[in-house]
């Protein structure tokens, strides 16, 4: 059980060392569930890309699925915003009582990671998003 247990934790140390760029922001609560948000570089140059990662926390004493329209800003432009639903912006997640999740670089899942920016490249970064739609379902 100890092995075990120092086992999860290396793995969370390293998880997040990975992904340290920034800490992790207050992004909202919704009905018990917090909701973060962080940048951070996707590979070692200094010039890369960027993304921006999000982290939940169900502080709920049951399972709750949380629904919402991810608004994404680059500039004056909302992806997402204009869309016919259903679209790729309209996701949701699952969390088990006390569970928390976290993205990471490697995450491809729109819930837990987006692109924020590329500094060699002539990209418009993310210069805000919001979640909009929101239900949260006690399970």
């Amino acid at each position: 059980m100890k092995i075990k247990f120092s086992l999860i934790l290396l793995v969370v140390f390293i998880s997040f060392s990975f992904t340290s760029d920034q800490s992790w922001i207050l992004y909202n609560t919704f009905d018990g569930v917090e909701v973060y948000s962080k940048t951070a570089s996707v590979d070692q140059n200094p010039n890369g890309e960027k993304a921006m990662l999000f982290k939940y926390s169900n502080t709920n004493a049951s399972v709750v699925e949380l629904s919402w329209r991810l608004d994404l800003y680059y500039g004056d432009n909302c992806r997402g915003c204009n869309l016919p639903s259903p679209n790729e912006y309209e996701v949701s997640i699952t969390l088990n009582a006390g569970q928390t999740i976290a993205g990471s670089v490697s995450d491809t899942d729109i819930t837990k990671k987006v692109f924020y920016s590329n500094e060699s490249k002539n990209i418009t970064p993310l210069t805000r998003f919001e979640f909009t739609n929101v239900s949260v379902n006690l399970k």
